[in-house]
C-alpha cells in the first residue's frame, strides 16, 4: 500500500512539474509579448548584426537619393514637387543626420580612431556629415516657399540635392566596404549582440516606436507621390 501510495505522490509531482513548466512558458511567452507590444510591434530580429543593421538603413539614405534624383528633373516644371522635397529633407534630418549618423559619431569611429584603423577615411566621414547638414539645411529652407519657390531657389534646391547625392553614393559605399567591415571585426560575437542592443535602444529613443520601419515607409509614401514606387521601372528597355 505504501509503495501504490509512493508511485501516486511521485506521479503528481511530475505533474505539478509539468504544470509548473507550463505556466512559466505561458509567462514567458506573454512577457515577450507584452515586450513586443511596448516596442510598437517589432519584435528584434535574430542574427542580424548592427553593421548589417547600419548597411541596411544607408538602403533607406540611397531611396532617398532616388526620391532627389526624380525630384530634381521635375521640380523646374512641377510646383506639387517641392512639397516632396521638404518632407525628404525632413527624413533625412530626423533618420539619417539624427540617428543613423549619430550612430557612427557616437559608437563606430571612435573605436576605429582609438584603434589606429582607417582614421583618416574616418576623418573624411565627419567632414561629409557636416557638410551634409548644411546641405540639407539649404534644401529644407529654399522648399519651405512650396509652390511659389522662384526659379532661382528651385535651381538652388536642384543643385543642393545633386551635390548631397553625389557624395552620399560615395559615403555609403566607402562605409559599406571599408568603414563598416573592420568595425565588426572588432567584436566577438557575444559583444556584437551586446552592441546590437544598444543600437536598438539608440532607434527607439531617437526615433520612437515607428523606428526605422516608419521611416522607410515615409520614403515609400514620397516614392508614390513621385510614382517611382515600382522596381521595375529601373529595368532598361
Amino acid at each position: 500500500m505504501s509503495e501504490v501510495r509512493g508511485r501516486r505522490e511521485f506521479l503528481a509531482g511530475i505533474a505539478g512539474t509539468g504544470v509548473v513548466l507550463i505556466s512559466s512558458s505561458a509567462r514567458g511567452a506573454q512577457e515577450k509579448e507584452e515586450k513586443k507590444k511596448k516596442e510598437g510591434g517589432k519584435e528584434k530580429e535574430e542574427g542580424i548584426p548592427p553593421t548589417e543593421d547600419l548597411m541596411r538603413e544607408h538602403g533607406v539614405l540611397r531611396r532617398i537619393l532616388l526620391v532627389y534624383d526624380e525630384a530634381a528633373r521635375r521640380l523646374p516644371a512641377e510646383d506639387a514637387v517641392v512639397a516632396v522635397v521638404g518632407s525628404a529633407a525632413g527624413i533625412v534630418r530626423r533618420f539619417v543626420e539624427g540617428y543613423h549618423e549619430k550612430l557612427e559619431e557616437e559608437f563606430v569611429l571612435p573605436k576605429l580612431e582609438k584603434a589606429g584603423k582607417l582614421v583618416e577615411v574616418a576623418k573624411i566621414i565627419r567632414v561629409q556629415h557636416a557638410a551634409g547638414r548644411k546641405l540639407t539645411e539649404s534644401i529644407a529652407k529654399n522648399a519651405k516657399a512650396g509652390k511659389g519657390a522662384s526659379a532661382e531657389q528651385r535651381r538652388a534646391i536642384v543643385a543642393d540635392m545633386q551635390s548631397f547625392g553625389r557624395m552620399y553614393a560615395a559615403h555609403a559605399a566607402w562605409e559599406d566596404t571599408d568603414i563598416f567591415p573592420a568595425y565588426r571585426s572588432m567584436f566577438t560575437e557575444t559583444e556584437l549582440d551586446k552592441l546590437g542592443d544598444q543600437f536598438e535602444e539608440q532607434e527607439h529613443k531617437l526615433l520612437g516606436s515607428s523606428g526605422f520601419e516608419g521611416s522607410l515607409k515615409e520614403v515609400g509614401d514620397l516614392e508614390k507621390t513621385l510614382g517611382i514606387h515600382d522596381l521595375a521601372r529601373y529595368t532598361p528597355r
